[in-house]
């Protein structure tokens, strides 16, 4: 199984460039398909959070 991207949930992110990278590991691990839907679940909320963030 994928590891899921280590972020706790609601925490802002450092900077833009963090918010990105950490967004850009999300999708690639829901790419790989290999996570649980609990674990898809929780990187989609991130990732809204993250996008957010960037916008």
């Amino acid at each position: 199984m994928a590891k899921t991207p280590k972020a706790s949930v609601s925490s802002q992110p450092e900077s833009f460039e963090a918010a990105s990278m950490e967004l850009e590991n999300i999708v690639t691990a829901m790419e790989a398909g290999q996570m649980s839907l609990e674990a898809s679940l929780t990187a989609y909320k991130r990732g809204v959070e993250l996008l957010q963030y960037c916008q």
